[in-house]
């Protein structure tokens, strides 16, 4: 591929990414049993659009945590909150909590999963809490699955890994054909993969050994890649794998598109989505059976917001992803200048930086019309704002439900995975703030459903009771 020939936007390095795999055989890739490909290919192509300068996050610039507090939020894990220092008889199910936590009933869980935790499930019910070590954790608290893999990358590390001619021609074709201008060396390429393929080892051996322990019938996950070592341990076991969706997914989100993929390893059996609307342009898992739930707990919580507060006609409410920072804060600062008659209250994404964010602002901006609110309640802006703008943001699409109108960032380099044609009927799109400035007052209010159907009263009985009398 010639540097005039290599992609400009989103929809193209997607189409030569997948025509890569594709002609590298990389789905059917295996190490050792491990299925490799499916364990790389999501951050792998994040890389891929990095060096064609199609992402811009102004938040690479926060610092790294110090290894002294990745040492002690391990040490703290490991000892307080190990999986195996739990004792829980009549385990039947297991909750990853993911990053969408919310609070019910004194525990933080998957907002969809709030069904799994009432009273007569909760004696049944094990939550493993995802943790980061770039921050402070309870002392206290549910088991945590980061305590999980702690140990399996500590076991990894004493794992054996012979990569063949084969596996190293696979390694040698992603370096030439994905990472162009030796972006990413040949060795780097082999020891990421060597480490992967010890790290799979050592975590589905921990894994498994909990789970064995455990015995659960039912494993629930908030999100399922990133967690491949433990779904194959699951799978193996014959624990019954099953997702809620978490967020916003479309064309070209490869945890989800498998264009192309005849077997997807490493993927839940079932999946509980929001609506049917996601999945028109996705190539999901056929063999991953969909139930479609809505989303109860979201529009409890819109209703509980939509007795208190009141809708304001000229409040612009601006969600920021860090993938898409400058992008956003360029079309905020325009429409900041173009319309001060409006009120713009911008929230970051719970990985962002607030003090930067805000930062990047003022120096874009004089204007005192707009502010950034990380810790207030999302309903509530969904509930007071009249109009919603992003680009990927999940909260995007959540904010029709609280009846908002909808405006998504129309950009090649970053489209945004709910930027497809199909789309036009639900969000409007502008290219800049200075559109957006010109058509904000009359943009029509869309409807959510398709995105978003009627709830489902009772996930237990679409899962697990449905299950028993199979059995």
């Amino acid at each position: 591929m010639t540097h005039s020939s290599l992609p400009t936007n989103f929809q193209e390095s997607l189409q030569e990414f997948e025509k890569i795999e594709k002609e590298l055989s990389l789905p059917d890739w295996k190490i050792e049993g491990i299925h490799i490909w499916k364990v790389l290919r999501f951050n792998l192509f994040n890389e891929y659009r990095d060096q064609l300068d199609l992402l811009k996050n102004i938040n690479q610039e926060l610092p790294k945590s110090s290894k002294i507090r990745k040492y002690t939020e391990s040490w703290k894990l490991l000892s307080f909150r190990n999986p195996f220092f739990f004792k829980k008889s009549k385990t039947k199910r297991i909750i990853i909590s993911g990053i969408r936590k919310t609070s019910h009933k004194g525990e933080k869980i998957h907002p969809i999963a709030s069904q799994l935790w009432d009273p007569s499930q909760k004696e049944k019910s094990l939550i493993l809490e995802k943790n980061s070590l770039d921050k402070p954790n309870s002392f206290y608290g549910p088991p945590s699955l980061t305590a999980l893999r702690l140990l399996g990358s500590i076991l990894g590390t004493t794992m054996q890994v012979r990569l063949t001619k084969k596996d190293k021609q696979k390694i040698k074709g992603i370096e030439e054909k994905i990472f162009i201008g030796n972006t990413k060396s040949y060795q780097q390429l082999e020891n990421l993969v060597y480490n992967t393929v010890k790290n799979f080892k050592g975590n589905k051996y921990i894994y498994s050994a909990f789970l064995d322990r455990a015995k659960p019938e039912y494993l629930y996950t908030g999100c399922s890649y990133g967690l491949e070592e433990l779904i194959a341990a699951a799978k193996e076991l014959d624990i019954k794998t099953i997702e809620f969706q978490h967020g916003a997914f479309g064309r070209g989100h490869l945890g989800y598109d498998y264009s192309d993929w005849s077997h997807v390893p490493y993927f839940p059996d079932e999946f509980l989505a929001f609506g049917p609307e996601w999945f028109k342009h996705v190539s999901f898992p056929r063999a991953c059976k969909v139930h479609i739930v809505g989303y109860k707990r979201l529009e409890e919580s819109i209703a509980e917001q939509n007795e208190t507060h009141l809708k304001r006609p000229k409040q612009l409410l601006i969600l920021s992803q860090p993938l898409f920072t400058s992008i956003i804060i360029e079309v905020a600062s325009d429409f900041s200048q173009k319309r001060p008659d409006w009120e713009i209250i911008i929230r970051p994404h719970p990985k962002e930086n607030s003090s930067l964010l805000h930062k990047k602002m003022k120096e874009r901006t004089c204007e005192k019309n707009w502010r950034i609110e990380k810790n207030t309640k999302l309903e509530k802006h969904l509930i007071t704002s009249s109009v919603a703008l992003g680009l990927s943001s999940t909260a995007l699409i959540e904010s029709l439900l609280a009846g908002c109108r909808a405006v998504i960032i129309d950009n090649p380099k970053n489209p945004g995975y709910f930027n497809d044609s199909n789309n036009k009927d639900n969000i409007t799109k502008v290219k800049n703030g200075e559109e957006l400035s010109k058509i904000i007052d009359d943009i029509p209010l869309k409807s959510p459903r398709g995105f978003y159907a009627t709830p489902s009263e009772n996930i237990l009985q679409t899962i697990e009771e449905r299950h028993s009398r199979t059995k």
